[in-house]
């Protein structure tokens, strides 16, 4: 049986996939979870990124909504790993962008998929005892 009119192809579907964690650490080092009133003075935040992807990320942008209970005045930038800019965004977003950061697969390059970015942070001074600091990166 003969069709007219059709055509097949296969093809691989090729992209870049970033899973990301984001962890806390109180300056003390005290506690990766706990933030001693009398005894912290900043959260340090680290967020981790990678392509687990099938293809090249040309490019990355993460937001971290930061909650009420920090304070907004005393974030600082550490460090990361790529090239990147970073702005603050109604609603008490942060976001970096990673243009051109041509990011490899990591079945290309294990090491090479992999980024982060570093910051810290104060709680606002009206921080009471057992209040939960709730935070959650996006890529």
């Amino acid at each position: 049986m003969a069709f007219n009119d059709v055509d097949v192809a296969e093809d691989v579907v090729v992209g870049s996939y970033d899973p990301n964690d984001k962890r806390a650490e109180t300056s003390t080092r005290t506690s990766a979870s706990v933030f001693f009133i009398n005894e912290d003075d900043w959260i340090d935040y680290t967020i981790r990124f990678q392509n687990t992807g099938t293809a090249e990320a040309i490019f990355i942008t993460i937001t971290d909504t930061l909650p009420e209970e920090l304070d907004m005045t005393t974030f600082q930038m550490a460090l990361a790993s790529h090239a990147h800019t970073y702005s603050f965004k109604p609603g008490r977003v942060v976001e970096w962008f990673f243009d051109n950061i041509n990011l490899p697969d990591s079945t290309t390059d294990l090491a090479g998929s992999q980024g982060f970015v570093k910051f810290r942070i104060q709680p606002v001074q009206s921080l009471t005892v057992g209040t939960v600091i709730e935070n959650t990166a996006n890529i």
